[in-house]
Formats: C-alpha cells, structure tokens, sequence
C-alpha cells in the first residue's frame, strides 16, 4: 500500500501525525511552536519558500498592485450597495485599502505555496479548529489574525480544498482558537482617553487636524496650539464592540472566470473585517461622537490611517469634503526600497508625505522634513559592548518589501553573523550582546524560535531581550550592529552620533532609484557591510580606536549628507512643523 504524505500548513502541534510517515512542511513557520522530538524518526522535507528568489518576489508584487486594483474597484461597488451609498472609490479604498493590500498579499503567497504542490501525489492533511468562519471584528484584530496559526491553518485548508481537491483531509477534535490581540497598554489608554476627552474643542471647523503624528505626547499638543491657537489633543481608542456577522451579505455569486480571481473575490468578502461591513454605521457614528471638526482644512498623522477603522471612516468623509491629508513618515522603508507594499500605498492614498530630510524627490508629493523621533542626545556612560540588534521576520507575510527579510531567508544572515563573531578577536568577542528582535510578551512562539537560531552559541556570548528598554541598552554600547536596513534604530543613531554598522546583503537595484548613489556611499565608508569577514577584519583593526574611524573627515563627509538628506534633526521640530504643515 502506497504511503500517503502528510502536508502540516501551520506550527501547531495536532497538525503532525503521531504515526511514522512522510511529511511535507509548507514553509519554515511550521517549526515555531512544534515539538521536534516527534519527527525525528520520520520522513519529512520543507518546501522551498518561493519568494527566496528575489526576482519573483518583485514581479509577484506587480501582479499583487494590479489585483489590488481589480478588486478595491469591485469592493467599492459591493460597499456602496450593501450600505446604499454612492461615495468614491477613493473614500472606500481610505477605509480598507491598507487591510486590502495586506490580504492579497496574504492570500497569493498561500496559493503559491499550494500551487507548487504536485497535482496528482497522494497527500492528506488534518483539519481541526471550529467549523464556523473566524472573521476579523476589525482592521487591528485582522493585523493579529494575519499571525495567528489556527486562522492561517484554516485559509491554508480552504486554498487546499479549492486548488487541490484531491487531498485527502481528515478531521480532528475543535480547538478554541486564540487570537493575539494588539493593544494598547490599558492604563496608558485611559489616560490618553482622559487627555483627549479634558482638551476637546468642538466644531474647531478650518482647522489642521492632528492625530497620532510621532512627535511624542507634549510635542503634539504645543503644536496644536501653535498652528490652531487653542489647546486639543486627540485620541481614538480601539473598538470594543464585537460585531454580528451576516453571513448572508458575505454570501455573493460572482460570474468571474479566472479562478483564482474568483477565489480571491470570495475571500476578500468572506474575510472583510466585520467594521466595514456589518459595523460600519457603528463605526461612523463613534466618529462623530468624537466631535471632532466638520470641515478639517488638512489632517495629519503617522499611523492612525493604518489600524483605526474610526479614524479611517472619518477621515474618508472629509477627503469626500476636500480636505487635505498628509501622512508622515513614520520608519526607515520609506524611499529605500525599491518597492515597499505599505509605504507605496500610503503615497498613492495621500496628497502629500512628509520625508524625515531634505533629499529631493521627483515626486511632487513628497515633502522636505525632519526625524519625527529625533529626541534630546542619549548619554553613553561605558562605552563597552558591540551591540548586534536583530530584525527578525514575522512567521507570515503581509507586505512585500524588496530589502528585507523573511522566515525563510533570515537564516543566512544569522549564519553570516556567526561566521562574523567566530572570526572577531576573542578580546572583542567578550564585549559582544546579541539583543533579540522579539520579546516573550508578544509572540512568544517567534521569540522561542529566534532564541533557539542562537542556542549554539548562548553560552559564549551575552543575550538581550528586547524587553530592556534600547535606550538604556545603548547607554553600554561603543558600536551598534543593525542586520537590516529596515531598521528605525540606525537614523537614531545617526542622529545621536553613536557609531553604527548595517549587516546585511546588500544589493543596490533592492533601493529606491532615487537614493540607491546614497546608501552605496555608506557603503564605501565602512557604515554598510555585507561579507562577515571583511566585517570582522575591520572591527579588529578598528574597534579600540573607533573614533578616529567615525569621525575621520571622509566619513563625516558622508554621515552628514546622509542625515540631512534622510534622517536630519531639528532643534525645534514644533516650529518646523507648523511651518510644513501650514504651508503644504
């Protein structure tokens, strides 16, 4: 009898058959949370993970823009019907285009996978979890629901039992599924509800309406004052109420012929957040309960246009109205990578960008600014540890970025980074702290099994959470070592003159067109490396005299126009930004 394959879709450990047999691993993110211990004695591979090839990463990201296009467009319509309105698409793609774009994404990385899977092999796979539908209540819990290993096993199954019908799959008992719910801290909430409702100002009609900007706390309401002439601070809080599903709107016929078209279709439906659908007159009525202006002149913000459904609904309706919105940078992807499925959409859905330089853009869209986060000098007391700061992916991809990492690519950085700390003086290998991506508080899974890339070496070096707050971790440090360049961290650095090195691949057709001469030139000083050898040749010759390197005259040549052309510090950020945005 021939041996049936067993494929596992997600890291849970009931997905892995106790028995002997083959098993088929769809991707690296199965091994966070499983016991290896019970496939020692089995026969099981890991499917090469597609978008390691950079090439079809980028054209997968230019197929995933034109669906987008497709189905926003055919959504807005849905959305109208359903809700007996005739707004524009632009309101609508306001509301759900980022959870849109982050669901496509979602999705045709899933069906690629499946995709690639044999058409005729003898595979099975256990289904378990609840039979109803999981449905996100809302665009932050879908940005949890996007990590959650029972939601991606139950899209997994669905894409399988549509594109391979053949797979055999056999039930199991239901398991409760837990939801990783971001949230505020909830005492920092109620303070910032308690601020926000003390420093309201009714009908404040014309004015430049502010909303989670970067700036910090205090920094937001003196600007406030400075370009309104009264004192507001503005808060929206999460939703609260869990929205009835009806399954009968969700349940649409479509006539389309592609099929993975049409399942997409299907799924964008099936899996709306329920506040766009079935909470949306909730959802716009806490908007206008918030009282704020009725004709804003322009709105700005840094995030809140990401995850706050009410602000998102609010602010579509004043931009229905001709109000102007401005969206602030708010980390480092902006105008590096060649494609950054995120920041790409946040330029396409505003009228202007505020960049955190002076660097001049041909896109007239984008403005000239400064580091939102620049913030008073951190004092070094003991310059003593080289501190490698990790970036480490998320289990499942819902942005495509052309410079930066994934589950299944991390590993060679890691192994880079090893080869570079065995090759380093061992006088210098003592002052070495790895400071660790995730913290046990969120992802606990993601943080166990980046823990254990390093479990080799634990005992050599000192480790760090990331629960130790940076800024008392860099009060230590003498150098810091980034692996990525999708850190926010590096311009901090820069901007606190604190010698810092970026390690990872680099390859400039990755970088935006229009800094790509830039970057290569931190390159040519020693601020970007990507050979672990070379790395560790040049911190043995330069690490006891690091200074004479860091501010020798070619690289503070090149430190300086980098950070005034993207990361540029201003020694009053509430002037200079009541000047942008007054004037933009």
């Amino acid at each position: 009898m021939k041996q049936k394959t067993f494929l596992v879709s997600s890291s849970i450990q009931e997905l892995v058959p106790r028995q002997k047999t083959k098993i088929i691993f769809l991707g690296k993110w199965c091994f966070t949370s499983i016991n290896m211990n019970r496939i020692k004695n089995c026969d099981y591979k890991t499917l090469k993970y597609h978008w390691k090839n950079k090439k079809k990463l980028e054209k997968d990201y230019y197929i995933i823009k034109k669906l987008y296009k497709i189905i926003a467009k055919d959504l807005c319509s849905y959305l109208n019907a359903v809700h007996k309105k005739n707004f524009s698409e632009n309101y609508w793609n306001q509301i759900f285009g980022n959870w849109l774009m982050e669901f496509i994404i979602f999705i045709y990385d899933k069906y690629s996978i499946v995709n690639s899977l044999e058409k005729d092999a003898d595979y099975c796979s256990y289904l378990i979890g609840k039979s109803e539908k999981v449905i996100p209540n809302t665009s932050l819990e879908a940005l949890s629901l996007f990590q959650d290993e029972m939601y991606n096993h139950q899209i997994f199954s669905e894409i399988m039992m549509k594109l391979r019908p053949n797979i055999k799959f056999i039930k199991k008992k239901k398991k409760i599924i837990n939801i990783k719910k971001k949230s505020l801290n909830q005492k920092y909430s109620f303070l910032l509800k308690t601020l926000s409702y003390r420093l309201k100002k009714e009908n404040g009609n014309n004015e430049i309406f502010i909303l989670s900007s970067y700036l910090g706390l205090l920094r937001e309401i003196l600007l406030q004052i400075k370009l309104n002439g009264f004192l507001r601070f503005n808060f929206c809080e999460e939703i609260k109420r869990k929205f009835q599903i009806d399954f009968i709107k969700r349940n649409i016929k479509l006539k389309e012929s592609k099929s993975f078209l049409r399942m997409l279709k299907l799924m964008v439906i099936q899996n709306l957040p329920a506040s766009y659908l079935e909470g949306y007159d909730y959802v716009k009525t806490l908007g206008y309960k918030k009282k704020w202006p009725n004709n804003p002149k322009k709105i700005f913000t840094s995030v809140s246009h990401l995850y706050s459904d009410v602000f998102k609904v609010w602010l579509a309706e004043k931009r229905e109205k001709r109000s102007k919105f401005i969206v602030g940078q708010h980390g480092i992807g902006y105008l590096v990578s060649k494609f950054h499925s995120q920041y790409d959409l946040d330029l396409a859905r505003s009228d202007k960008l505020i960049f955190w330089g002076n660097k001049k853009f041909k896109d007239k869209k984008i403005i000239k600014g400064f580091n939102f986060l620049s913030r008073s000098k951190i004092n070094r007391t003991k310059n003593f540890y080289i501190t490698m700061v990790q970036k480490f992916p998320h289990k499942y991809l819902t942005k495509l970025i052309s410079n930066d990492y994934n589950i299944s690519t991390i590993d060679q950085n890691i192994k880079s980074q090893k080869i570079f700390l065995s090759s380093l003086s061992k006088k210098f290998q003592n002052q070495i702290k790895i400071r660790y991506c995730f913290s046990n508080n969120f992802f606990p899974d993601v943080y166990n099994y980046e823990k254990k890339y390093w479990s080799d070496i634990k005992d050599r070096f000192k480790f760090e959470s990331r629960s130790t707050p940076m800024n008392k971790s860099l009060k230590t440090t003498k150098l810091v070592i980034l692996n990525s360049i999708h850190s926010t961290l590096f311009f901090e650095c820069l901007s606190n003159d604190i010698p810092c090195i970026i390690f990872s691949n680099f390859f400039s057709d990755s970088f935006y067109k229009e800094g790509k001469k830039d970057f290569k030139s931190l390159q040519k000083v020693g601020i970007i490396h990507n050979d672990p050898i070379k790395l560790s040749k040049f911190i043995n010759k330069n690490f006891e005299n690091l200074n004479s390197w860091w501010n020798g005259r070619e690289v503070n040549r090149v430190k300086k126009k980098f950070i005034e052309k993207y990361c540029r510090f201003e020694s009053n950020p509430i002037k200079a930004m009541s000047k942008i945005l007054s004037t933009c």
